[in-house]
């Protein structure tokens, strides 16, 4: 399924923006309980997402799971390297999201996320299509590097960003109804927050800069994971972050 990892970028451009000029649900799948049993592949996917009928190298593998009682479809997607899980078994209500890379639109639960080497990538939760409540993306450790907030139109609230210790580095505040009024804060290694002015410009942008190294690092992984190219414009940033 195609992941969600650059929606931070556009809200670190936000803040770093306004600098210059100045709860989890468990994916435990009761969403994907199975009522009627149709466990076969309906696909694969290139590693750029096209649908293809044959098994492809390097790219994903699509099973539909079975049905629920509502008739929707459960999908599971897997890394073709290897085999292992791209994500848990989730809910679509339309049938296609059986043939498109793209199925969040299509989504109804949560979703978890998982790195080729079968470790926690993210989580993410929508409802008929809508991204709500919190996501949360992971370190290749486990733990939490960027949490976001959403309303139930889905709409991003609040984005924080963390160090591996649990340290806090960012938190955006938006306004999903004027994003001129949105808002940032950064903590120092006390834990205290600032917020961006001329005198600290220097520090904010290298907290951005870290920031967005560290979402490119991860990124990265996932395409050596999986025995992927990263595309040309991911790549030129990467190497720019780094």
């Amino acid at each position: 399924m195609k992941l969600l990892l650059k929606i931070s970028v556009i809200g670190l451009s936000i803040a770093l923006l306004g600098a210059c000029s100045s709860s989890t649900v468990n994916p435990s799948l009761a969403s994907a309980k199975i009522a009627h049993k149709d466990e076969r592949t309906v696909g694969y996917f290139s590693e750029r997402g096209e649908y293809q009928r044959d098994k492809v190298a390097n790219g994903f593998e699509r099973k539909l799971l079975g049905t629920t009682r509502k008739q929707h479809w459960v999908l599971q997607d897997f890394y073709s390297i290897n085999g292992k899980p791209q994500t848990a078994p989730f809910t679509v209500f339309d049938e296609r999201a059986l043939y498109d890379w793209d199925t969040m639109p299509f989504i109804d639960g949560p979703v978890q996320f998982y790195y080729p080497d079968g470790k926690k990538q993210s989580l993410i939760t929508l409802k008929q299509g809508v991204v709500i409540g919190t996501r949360e993306v992971y370190y290749l450790t486990g733990e939490v590097f960027q949490a976001q907030s959403f309303n139930e139109q889905g709409h991003i609230t609040e984005e924080t960003f963390f160090e591996r210790d649990g340290k806090r580095l960012f938190t955006l505040h938006y306004n999903p109804n004027n994003s001129e009024q949105s808002s940032l804060v950064f903590y120092d290694d006390a834990g205290k927050s600032h917020s961006p002015n001329a005198d600290n410009r220097e520090q904010v942008q290298a907290l951005a800069e870290k920031v967005q190294a560290i979402m490119m690092s991860l990124e990265q992984e996932v395409y050596k994971q999986a025995g992927q190219t990263m595309p040309t414009d991911d790549a030129n940033l990467a190497q720019a972050a780094s």
